[in-house]
């Protein structure tokens, strides 16, 4: 007599997958169909002994529709059935019941357009019930610790359920470390022992195999193959369809001649399992940096994600990447440290990340500098793009809050400071001027001169880095190894433009804080690019100043006496900018930023012409000239800081008196 057993009915399946062409909003479309009502799609999966002396086993699950991709949910639910059970079974057959009114229709089904029919049926003629049911014969006499059935489990085993950026639960994935270990030759010949296809395969076949496509094989042993393992891997290893051509469309045009519609499906689901995302160590001189697109799919595995700010670009997050997948970035003291990713997602974000991308691969081209940001790797995930880069525990805002140079080490945060300076002008001037390009902008062999600018220079997009990768990046000497180096970043305003194009650009945009007179919307020229630019480093220079002098409470004094009217003429719009427009509708200096240069200029200790803290305050006032022509270029900026430097290290004593402003 045969017994039948009747699983309880398992939780909802949440669906994952979607396909934009047959879909839309998250609802299955019908031709001539109305949106289809909420109902449930049963799934029975029946598994016969080949003798009468053992049980059928016979289990139902639920899927909620309407779903996204219920047939590709259906075939993976089924398997995860056989999984539990540790059942190896032939399918018979697979069917779609409807049901109505007491009465009832049977479909075979043996591929997915077959499925979408019954279920348009099914919406369309008014059916109560519909069941997907699978029938398998079991095949008996299996040792469950076949050489298959143990890198299975070793496999599964180590699988890790991704979480993604909105804390939900994702794709499961294998991290890459394990499956390289579980993949190796010797678990692969003893897994060949038991193929007939691959029973022949050679020494060097094996450790050809393991290299290129651990991957595939882990897939196909994941997806539950048995007597069709050995034919597919021959298949694919026969076509040299490896690793690097995953993953697999599961578009039916796509589909490889030697699969059916049923194992193209299931390769294509479980693929996703083995490929998880990896960030390579970034390439030398920028040549190699390009952008990588991946499938929603792609499980992005991260260890810990927190979001830590956010702007014009997205959001910004501070993330752990599974150490295996990390080979961008490390410290000394840290293999895996944290990396910071700026995310964007929203409309039009596509062109901020180009922009951004383009404009720090272009700098890399030219050679990179100690004081530019370097972008590890940038990909598009989905609707989703993606800029990683280092991470840094703090920014020139927060210094200027957290650390007091006054008092012993003055001396010292001077020379520092006037060392950071000279390699932020210096990275400027790598910005503003292709050095290594000589060619003429009519020269038909070469290409125009190209030279950029950033329009958004700040002390929140100047990053302070207490350690750096020394593989790839300058070590910390000197001072820096104590107090840190400063790395200008976020270049998501910044552009290239060339000679024949021009130096100027119509409209700017950037912090209204550090904005040039340029940028006003009184302004009748055309926009100077890299002129702002050098408005903006003679703010932040004057800033340093005043920290040096008098701490983070006399950088909150100077901001609260700038505050007032931009315009003479609109006095309730208000701005903690430098400049303001007159009644005449001129823009000035505003006169608190004049004071207090002057006063600094009083304060300082070495009172002669060539004083170090006089000869600063005197190029400040040179980029801060209302005038763009009138301001220096970056390159004369980072010698004159190379000269106000020398000088410094030569002086004695403390650079400024102690006396407060008033």
């Amino acid at each position: 007599m045969q017994l039948e057993t009747q699983a309880t009915v398992g939780p909802e399946i949440r669906l994952s997958n979607f396909d934009e062409h047959t879909h839309a909003n998250g609802h299955y479309l019908f031709r001539g169909a109305e949106k289809p009502k909420s109902t449930i799609l049963h799934v029975c999966v029946e598994v016969k002994p080949r003798s009468t002396e053992h049980q059928i086993l016979s289990e139902n699950r639920t899927l909620n529709l309407p779903a996204k991709e219920p047939y590709s949910e259906v075939q993976e639910l089924i398997c995860n059935v056989l999984e539990r059970h540790h059942i190896e079974g032939e399918c018979k057959g697979r069917f779609v019941i409807l049901e109505r009114s007491g009465s009832c229709e049977e479909f075979p089904i043996a591929s997915r357009p077959q499925f979408e029919q019954a279920m348009e049926d099914f919406h369309i003629r008014g059916y109560d019930k519909i069941t997907y049911k699978a029938t398998f014969l079991r095949i008996e006499g299996r040792v469950t610790t076949t050489s298959r059935q143990q890198l299975f489990d070793a496999i599964h085993k180590e699988r890790i359920q991704n979480k993604n950026l909105d804390n939900e639960n994702d794709a499961w994935f294998v991290p890459v470390d394990r499956l390289l270990e579980i993949i190796s030759e010797t678990a692969v010949t003893s897994l060949f022992q038991d193929l007939v296809e691959l029973k022949s395969k050679t020494r060097s076949e094996i450790t050809d195999i393991c290299r290129k496509a651990p991957r595939l094989l882990a897939t196909l042993v994941l997806a539950g193959f048995d007597g069709d393992l050995g034919h597919l891997l021959s298949q694919f290893l026969q076509h040299r369809m490896y690793d690097n051509m995953m993953p697999f469309s599961d578009s039916a045009k796509y589909l490889p001649w030697f699969c059916n519609d049923e194992q193209h499906q299931r390769i294509c689901m479980f693929q996703w399992q083995t490929i998880a995302i990896e960030i390579p160590p970034p390439p030398k001189g920028g040549q190699g940096n390009r952008k990588r697109a991946y499938s929603s799919k792609h499980a992005l595995p991260l260890e810990d994600v927190q979001q830590v700010g956010a702007g014009g670009f997205g959001m910004v997050y501070r993330i752990k990447v599974k150490a295996s997948h990390q080979k961008a970035y490390k410290l000394a003291n840290d293999p895996n440290p944290y990396l910071a990713m700026k995310e964007a997602k929203r409309e039009g974000s596509k062109e901020d990340y180009e922009k951004e991308w383009t404009m720090l691969t272009q700098l890399e081209e030219f050679g990179h500098q100690k004081h530019l940001i370097r972008l590890l790797t940038a990909f598009q995930h989905g609707d989703k793009y993606y800029l990683i880069f280092p991470f840094a525990r703090s920014d020139l805002q927060k210094h200027f809050q957290l650390v007091d140079p006054r008092g012993q080490n003055q001396s010292k945060y001077v020379i520092w400071t006037l060392e950071q300076l000279q390699g932020l002008a210096e990275g400027l001037n790598h910005i503003h001027q292709d050095v290594g390009n000589t060619l003429q902008p009519n020269d038909l062999l070469g290409k125009p001169v190209r030279f950029g600018y950033h329009h958004d220079l700040k002390p929140e997009n100047l990053l302070l880095f207490v350690q750096m990768d020394e593989t790839f990046d300058e070590p910390l000497k000197g001072l820096e190894v104590g107090f840190g180096r400063i790395v200008m970043s976020d270049f998501g305003l910044g552009k290239f433009r060339t000679q024949i194009q021009g130096s100027a650009t119509e409209t700017i945009r950037g912090s209204e804080v550090y904005a040039a007179p340029e940028a006003g919307a009184r302004s009748l020229e055309r926009k100077q690019a890299r002129a702002y630019d050098i408005w903006s480093l003679g703010c932040i220079v004057l800033e340093f100043i005043v920290w040096l002098k008098e701490g983070s409470d006399g950088l909150e004094t100077f901001a609260c006496k700038r505050s007032g009217a931009i315009d003479f003429h609109r006095p309730q719009i208000t701005t903690q900018g430098y400049y303001h427009y007159d009644q005449t509708g001129t823009p000035q200096l505003r006169p608190e930023v004049l004071e207090r240069i002057e006063f600094l200029k009083r304060h300082c200790t070495h009172q002669a012409a060539s004083g170090p803290i006089l000869r600063l305050l005197g190029l400040v006032e040179r980029c801060l000239r209302i005038s763009p022509d009138s301001r220096p270029r970056a390159d004369q900026v980072a010698k004159e800081l190379k000269f106000i430097l020398s000088v410094a290290k030569n002086s004695a004593g403390n650079f400024f008196r102690d006396i407060p402003y008033s």
